[in-house]
């Protein structure tokens, strides 16, 4: 479905180097003219900010850390009798 969304909502004109410019500029007056805009960039933006923090709070979640780095990583840490 999003690969149909993709498709049918891509645009063809050029956005890259210079001729991106006033295609920036005209994103920047709809958000200056539209209230609505902002409050959508607003939301997103604090969105964005939230999700990235909970994900980084996600993975460094407490516990008992690895082996820090460049200390030997031994696969059997007793001996083991091999009789």
């Amino acid at each position: 479905m999003s690969g149909a969304f993709l498709r049918l909502f891509s645009t063809r004109l050029p956005m890259t180097g210079w001729r991106g410019v006033p295609w920036i500029g005209i994103a920047i007056a709809i958000v200056v003219a539209l209230p609505q805009a902002r409050a959508l960039i607003a939301v997103g933006l604090g969105g964005g900010v939230v999700l990235g923090a909970v994900l980084i709070l996600i993975r460094h979640q407490g516990g008992p850390s690895g082996p820090r780095r460049g200390t030997p990583i031994t696969l059997f840490p007793r001996t083991v009798n091999a009789t």
